[in-house]
């Protein structure tokens, strides 16, 4: 994957947070219910078709011994001296 389709891929992520932030302000705003976990999927889904082709669409959970380690294997900042 090149440099300027990642780049795509995060604009397009952030513009769905912010729509999916907008829809919850507006829903909260009105008073309405909080969407479901399913709702909220199907919103998110949807908004990626408005952005371009989607090959596949699951949620991506990463195990605590993954998680751990890129904690773990993180670079740290050195003091300065």
């Amino acid at each position: 994957m090149g440099v300027g389709a990642r780049v795509g891929q995060r604009a397009a992520g952030r513009e769905l947070g912010r729509a999916a932030h907008r829809r919850r302000a507006r829903r909260r705003l009105h008073g309405g219910p909080r969407p479901s976990a399913d709702d909220a999927a199907q919103a998110v889904l949807q908004a990626a078709l408005a952005a371009g082709p989607v090959r596949s669409f699951t949620p991506v959970r990463h195990s605590l011994v993954d998680l751990y380690r890129d904690v773990v294997s993180a670079p740290t900042e050195e003091p300065a001296a």
